[in-house]
């Protein structure tokens, strides 16, 4: 990075973390950026004024470092609080955005004028608010720019995207002219290129930077390069890909930055025969690398920040099969992956390979199952047999001379029971030819019609029964 023509002052830069990271955290993981920019650049770290729960996942790989099951409060030391610049909740609502504004506005005062931003995920989102903000301060209420203080004349959003609470929707109204750097990870799992080009396609100015790493802050030369020319053409946001399969990110889960990582150039992938020679087992892992489990062509650094990225692939991989084989077994061959890399054609070949092996896997398991189940039925069966058998040898009964209550079909299938009370029950006395006749004993009431002539009204009114 270089200041401007004959100006002799280094470039002012602001530093905005993600979700769940702070200052101190964003400051250690861009340590190659700063020393990259050291002669023409000095950089203010700035800490969102919310502090937040840590959220353990995939994501959070660099947030400060937090005993499991800790609470954060006002206490816990300043460098292992998480932050955040706002608390978004289900509508899109920024909950606590005012905060924000006002610390803002108090760096702002205290520590500018700035010519630029840099912010990752959610200081990414950060950066094209303020980038459009600050061209127009009346877009934002209660934004207060310092005398000094004009538009900026760069940003770069890392893993970016557009803010959708209503409240910024004027500052995208009208193009962002700030130039915008947008570095996007091809297998960011966090926060997908589909969702970070909501933000690329309303700057007019977009420089649009593709690597090979997950949710990470990568520290390449095109940083430098970018701020030395921000308004050089380049088309390449042109390029990127369309809605793709993977699912789109939700509130960004904990996005610390990531230690920068070296990429290798693209012949050494390995192919899908060496896979096939090597099996997939050996395969998987080729040096310092992972094949992708969605493009067998591709391989990825083996870094800690790319597990989630593979750990997700493979599952997701397996919910494709899953629901296809529901649906009525279509050709798993044409389960969707992310590109990066190889021919359709060896793609689809690859995974035809993988999605058979796991039909047949899955297959398999089912059908074991069902073995066992079945061997267990017709020992029970068998037992059984053997039991009634002994019982009409031996004692003469199959139930061995059980006549308890599971010997009654009752138990098994109850009927409905009628309470009488006095009254009801005299109506069942026998006058009447076209009822039945019923009798109480000991409060159980029976069905004694069949001997009429025995139970009939005569005999019951009779001497014998009073």
């Amino acid at each position: 990075m270089s200041a401007s023509k004959g100006a002799t002052r280094k470039l002012k830069i602001l530093m905005a973390h993600g979700y769940t990271s702070n200052q101190f955290q964003f400051h250690k993981r861009s340590g190659a950026i700063r020393k990259a920019c050291r002669d023409v650049a000095e950089f203010h770290f700035i800490n969102g004024p919310l502090v937040v729960q840590p959220i353990t996942s995939a994501g959070d790989l660099d947030a400060p470092d937090v005993e499991e099951g800790k609470v954060i409060d006002g206490n816990t030391p300043i460098e292992e609080q998480p932050r955040a610049w706002w608390r978004a909740d289900d509508d899109g609502n920024y909950m606590d955005w005012d905060k924000s504004v006002e610390y803002i506005n108090g760096v702002l005062e205290t520590q500018g004028p700035f010519d630029g931003i840099v912010g990752f995920s959610q200081g990414g989102c950060l950066a094209g608010i303020l980038a459009s903000a600050f061209e127009n301060p009346d877009r934002m209420p209660g934004l207060k720019l310092p005398k000094g203080q004009g538009a900026f004349r760069f940003a770069v959003a890392v893993s970016g995207f557009r803010s959708r609470d209503g409240l910024h929707q004027k500052l995208f109204e009208q193009p962002v002219e700030t130039p915008v750097l947008h570095v996007l990870g091809r297998a960011d799992q966090i926060v997908d290129i589909e969702r970070s080009r909501t933000l690329v396609d309303v700057c007019k100015n977009s420089r649009v930077e593709l690597h090979d790493g997950g949710h990470s802050l990568p520290s390449q030369d095109f940083f430098a390069t970018f701020a030395t020319e921000p308004y050089a053409a380049n088309d390449n946001w042109k390029t990127i890909p369309g809605p793709s399969e993977r699912p789109r990110g939700e509130t960004p889960a904990g996005s610390g930055t990531v230690t920068p990582t070296n990429f290798e150039p693209a012949h050494t992938t390995t192919t899908e025969a060496t896979r096939a020679s090597l099996g997939n087992d050996a395969a998987t892992t080729i040096g310092e690398r992972d094949i992708d489990p969605s493009n067998p062509l591709r391989s990825v650094p083996k870094k800690k920040a790319n597990s989630p990225f593979l750990v997700h692939q493979r599952w997701k991989q397996e919910q494709e099969l899953r629901r296809r084989k529901a649906e009525g077994g279509s050709d798993p061959s044409s389960v969707g992956g992310i590109g990066g890399g190889g021919s359709k054609g060896g793609t689809k070949k690859g995974k035809r390979n993988d999605a058979a092996g796991s039909d047949e896997e899955q297959t398999t398991d089912l059908t074991g199952a069902l073995r066992v189940m079945v061997k267990l039925f017709r020992w029970g069966i068998m037992a059984l047999a053997i039991v009634l058998a002994s019982g009409v040898f031996v004692a003469g009964d199959p139930l061995w001379g059980y006549r308890g209550k599971y010997t009654k079909l009752r138990t098994y299938m109850p009927y409905r029971e009628k309470i009488f009370s006095l009254p009801e029950l005299a109506m069942f006395n026998g006058r009447d030819p076209k009822k039945p006749i019923y009798i109480a004993i000991l409060g159980d009431v029976y069905d004694v019609s069949e001997g009429r002539r025995i139970y009939g009204p005569e005999i019951l009114t009779s001497d014998r029964w009073l």
